[in-house]
């Protein structure tokens, strides 16, 4: 993001010269006396100091100290090992117009120290800009820092606030000099998408800077490392870590890096051009260079909310996603159920539809309700074909609300009303005996012409997108994804009926208030730069749209939302698990292919929360039902074909192991070591995992032998304590042995006689 030394342009020069002038008319605004020292210690261990020259937060694992004036980190230190990792070094920069004008703050008035429910100290400084610096005059930096008991790392946030607009292009959310001897660097970059993606996928047709090929996640490693990546560790010869990890998608402009001694984790709007949504299988466009790019404006009395990152120490490579998964899972995830669900997508042969609808109506319904309970779902969501039309969100039903009408009514017998009522209330009668969830798919930045929603709002059109996107629809309505709806809107633009944001909302608070849905599939996200009266850019769109989930979430915490993430460049990885699992794989894909995923996003991703189809009915002659159960246990498990078509005789062994996923839930759906470094993507090998608690030496051993030659494997399992250790041979849980912990890390012989097949132990620490 430094870019002092390079030419400066014509806005550059105006930009300062504004911030000079306004400079010019007063002094920044005044720092207040400090009170006397203040110190809290919650009974869970976290502690803050807060006294007139510094900051200090600790929780016995980690501890950082922050100088007020200037504002600076004074020691990172790592209280396990008494290592310091930075000292005397900034944390939070900004940039406008492309130049850095302020990295040194002071703080102004007394930072607010809260103790959480949770056993966390959030302390929440208010910072202004200092020296020669301070530009622009009222430039407010609000940042929260939390930190956990028994995590070794902390949460930090940052909002700023301006009384003029400015040109923001990047900023750093936090940094550090390591130290220490043998320093090397690790960037992570996750990518979102099986649409198109695979290990040999290249780039686009198309393509104006990085292509961003290959899979799911890219990682570079060296001296000097820097590009776009969600996820930064720099180690020492010991292999502890100082790491940092950004909630922010994979767009260019999430950069970070370690170079000239300096870790960084921050954005770079300048990277960024378009997002072409879905399109980005046929063309990337991003800026390869460092020259001009976007920004984003500042505006006076809208605070902007900046990206949240952890910044947290690992004792080695075991321990450091071990912290981090931590705090996800502890602190920033949403307690969704983990469930076994049924998506209706793939009932479908176009009897009752035309296009991506699905044939689901209340007596297919009930025919799918029969087959779901033999083999024990949880939650049942009605695909696309449940709504009457997408953008009023009504279930298409027997009922005088023209909302709730197929546009094709009466037509054709075949889009006759799909249910008896607008509420599911015939539907609830029979899921809620069963002990089922119902759950809905949803598009809700997309919307059908034909809507009422649309008809009485067209102020709401995201432009220009949606005057060609609306043309599209309409010439085709009924036509694949047409039929469901592809026009986008502009979340913040005001209707005769408010914000179009504010009308996504209630629909999606009546589906849960009113009709009973726990679980929403939300799909066909995109962010796009919307003109006209309302102009929102992509990324204030991205912010809108989450802090509607954030609010749905907060008042509805047993409501389960999980992204459609096949797609690049929509919320994957960390701000998509921050509000519930994903649907990462579109299709039906192989157990290779579901292994290859798992492995190559284990151990920073927990794969419970990665959805795809559980079950190839197809495919049972080559994989077993064994198998494929064996597979989707790693997984958010998730049936997405027609249960009818299901072997009668598959259903017992399917059945049996969903009992014994639901009776083992916290020991599979977990954190998870990859535990064989040979991708099984060539589906000629073996795989191995290991969910895991190294705290409490509680977890699963899954073993698979692919169509490998060999009949047997050395499994080595990884960050596991002293003690004796019980493994029991799942489902039926008769074969056991017992074995210490040496023997466990050294490695055990696992065999299977059997190409295509697994086998799956939970491990138990013994007293």
């Amino acid at each position: 993001m430094n870019r002092a030394s390079e030419p400066v342009s014509a806005r550059q020069v105006l930009s300062l010269l504004l911030l000079m002038a306004l400079a010019a008319c007063g002094s920044s605004a005044p720092v207040n006396a400090p009170t006397p020292p203040r110190v809290v210690e919650t009974p869970a261990g976290v502690e803050a100091r807060i006294d007139a020259e510094r900051i200090v937060l600790s929780n016995g694992l980690v501890e950082r100290r922050w100088a007020r004036s200037p504002w600076r980190t004074e020691s990172l230190s790592d209280l396990r090992s008494g290592r310091r990792w930075t000292a005397d070094t900034p944390d939070i920069a900004l940039a406008f117009a492309g130049v850095d004008v302020a990295d040194r703050f002071i703080v102004s008035g007394e930072p607010q120290l809260e103790t959480l429910a949770n056993g966390a100290v959030r302390i929440t400084t208010t910072l202004i800009p200092a020296g020669l610096s301070a530009l622009p005059l009222g430039l407010r930096l609000v940042r929260s820092v939390e930190m956990y008991p028994g995590i070794a790392g902390m949460r930090q946030d940052t909002r700023i606030e301006s009384p003029v607009p400015l040109l923001l292009s990047g900023y750093t959310l936090d940094q550090a000099r390591p130290t220490g001897e043998g320093l090397k660097a690790q960037l992570h970059s996750f990518r979102a998408g099986a649409d198109w993606r695979d290990p040999e996928w290249q780039r686009p047709p198309l393509l104006i800077g990085d292509a961003h090929g290959g899979s799911w996640r890219q990682t570079t490693t060296g001296d000097n490392v820097s590009g776009t990546a969600q996820w930064l560790s720099v180690a020492d010869a010991s292999g502890a870590s100082l790491f940092y990890v950004l909630e922010r998608n994979d767009l260019a402009s999430s950069v970070m890096g370690y170079q000239g001694g300096r870790a960084r984790a921050g954005v770079d709007f300048g990277r960024d051009v378009i997002i072409l949504g879905p399109l980005e299988e046929s063309a990337h466009i991003e800026n390869p260079g460092s020259g001009p790019g976007r920004h984003r404006v500042l505006l006076p009395g809208t605070p902007m909310r900046l990206e949240t990152v952890f910044t947290g120490l690992g004792r080695d490579a075991d321990d450091e996603p071990w912290q981090h998964y931590k705090y996800l899972a502890g602190h920033r995830m949403p307690p969704y159920r983990r469930e076994i669900s049924f998506n209706s997508n793939n009932v479908d042969s176009n009897a009752i539809s035309s296009g991506a609808k699905d044939d689901m109506n209340f007596a297919a319904f009930e025919q799918q309700l029969a087959v779901a309970k033999r083999i024990g779902i949880e939650t049942f969501i009605f695909d696309d074909g449940w709504q009457a039309r997408s953008g009023d969100w009504c279930p298409d039903a027997d009922v005088p609300d023209a909302r709730c009408h197929d546009p094709r009514r009466g037509s054709d017998a075949k889009f006759d009303a799909r249910f008896p009522d607008a509420e599911f209330r015939a539907v609830q009668e029979q899921l809620r005996p069963a002990g089922m969830n119902l759950g809905l798919w949803m598009s809700p930045l997309h919307f059908h012409p034909s809507s009422q929603a649309f008809r009485d709002n067209p102020q709401w059109l995201c432009l220009p997108i949606s005057a060609a996107l609306l043309l599209v629809n309409q010439a085709q309505p009924d036509d694949g994804s047409n039929e469901a709806g592809i026009v986008q809107w502009n979340p913040e633009a005001l209707g005769r009926d408010g914000k179009a944001i504010d009308h996504i909302e209630s629909r999606i608070r009546e589906a849960v208030e009113t009709w009973g849905v726990r679980y929403f599939k939300f799909d066909f996200t995109a962010w796009f730069d919307c003109a006209g009266l309302y102009p929102v850019d992509m990324y204030a769109y991205r912010e809108s749209f989450m802090a509607m989930l954030d609010r749905v979430i907060a008042d509805h915490p047993d409501v389960t939302i999980q992204m459609d993430e096949t797609n690049d460049y929509r919320l994957f990885p960390f701000e998509a698990l921050a509000r519930g699992p994903t649907w990462y794989q579109n299709g039906s894909p192989e157990p290779k292919a579901s292994l290859h995923a798992n492995w190559l996003l284990t151990p920073y991703l927990p794969p419970y929360a990665l959805g795809r189809a559980a079950l190839r009915t197809g495919d049972l002659d080559k994989w077993s039902a064994d198998y494929q159960m064996a597979v989707a246990l790693l997984s958010h498990i998730s049936f997405f074909n027609d249960l009818t078509e299901i072997p009668a005789a598959a259903i017992p062994r399917i059945r049996a192991w969903m009992d014994y996923y639901k009776a083992h839930r916290e020991e599979f759906a977990g954190f998870t070591y990859p535990l064989i470094e040979e991708d099984p993507y060539a589906g000629d090998g073996w795989a191995a995992f290991q969910p895991w608690n190294p705290e409490t030496g509680r977890g699963a051993l899954l073993v698979y032998r692919q169509d490998s030659g060999d009949a047997s494997r050395v499994i080595r399992l990884r960050n596991v304590p002293a003690g004796r250790y019980r493994l029991l041979e799942a489902p039926g849980e008769t074969q056991r042995q017992e074995v210490d912990a040496a023997q466990l890390r050294q490695g055990i012989e696992i065999a299977i006689p059997a190409r295509q097949s697994a086998r799956v132990f939970r491990i138990e620490r013994l007293p």
